[in-house]
């Protein structure tokens, strides 16, 4: 798993080629205000909300106090009604990843080869390795549809809430320390400008910016340091 991951979903080929996903991310940008949300390799809005309130629903789970993980003995109190909103949100994010799937399978169905390439999303590279029946297959690694699904859900969670928590961290450090925040505002301007957002090809050049991420993710260092230690 790990093998295909780096080597297929992450490396840096396959991220310069998303082309779709830094669309989605613009255009995600330009209409948060009025609630629209990106969906997996596709433009469209079809299924968001139900992905978003799957998500939202795992979040609170997630951080929802059950006194069985302090006290095992004790889980009866409320683990009849927890379990159940487990189960529930478990179903719904299967069908909506069985539907994603389904529709990669459908869509590899309707294209020619050059066109499913430069196409391809996570889903695709996934669904490369899949062989239902696990016979018949000229692949090293064979991947159930369990397999996929398992890869996705990993993606969804770990690249969600980790780097949302991370960015609202960010903010509240910049916002307690506005001479600092002032910086990375004119290192902004300055460096990419006021009329377009941040793109990969301008990290580079946001030295500053840089080092104040790397102090949020260093709980060792306080933003009131010197950001150039980091």
């Amino acid at each position: 798993m790990r093998k295909v991951c780096v080597m297929k979903l992450f490396s840096r080929r396959r991220a310069e080629s998303w082309a779709s996903i830094h669309e989605e991310v613009d255009a995600t940008v330009k209409t948060v205000m009025e609630e629209n949300w990106a969906a997996f390799g596709s433009v469209s809005h079809e299924g968001q909300d139900e992905f978003v309130k799957i998500m939202q629903e795992f979040s609170k789970l997630f951080g929802a106090f059950n006194i069985a993980d302090f006290f095992p003995w004790l889980g009866w109190i409320h683990a009849q009604e927890f379990n159940k909103r487990l189960a529930r949100a478990r179903e719904s994010l299967d069908g909506f990843i069985d539907i994603i799937i389904d529709e990669h399978i459908e869509k590899k169905k309707n294209v020619n080869g050059e066109d499913e390439a430069a196409d391809a999303d996570m889903v695709d590279e996934l669904m490369a390795f899949y062989n239902e029946d696990r016979d018949g297959t000229n692949n090293l690694i064979t991947l159930t549809r369990d397999n996929i699904k398992a890869i996705i859900m990993d993606v969804m969670f770990g690249g969600t809430e980790t780097v949302a928590s991370a960015i609202e961290w960010a903010m509240a450090e910049l916002m307690k320390s506005p001479e600092e925040l002032q910086k990375v505002q004119e290192e902004l301007a300055d460096k990419v400008g006021l009329n377009r957002v941040v793109h990969e090809s301008d990290l580079e050049k946001l030295t500053y910016l840089k080092c104040a991420i790397k102090e949020t993710l260093l709980p060792s260092y306080r933003l009131s340091c010197p950001l150039t230690i980091v």
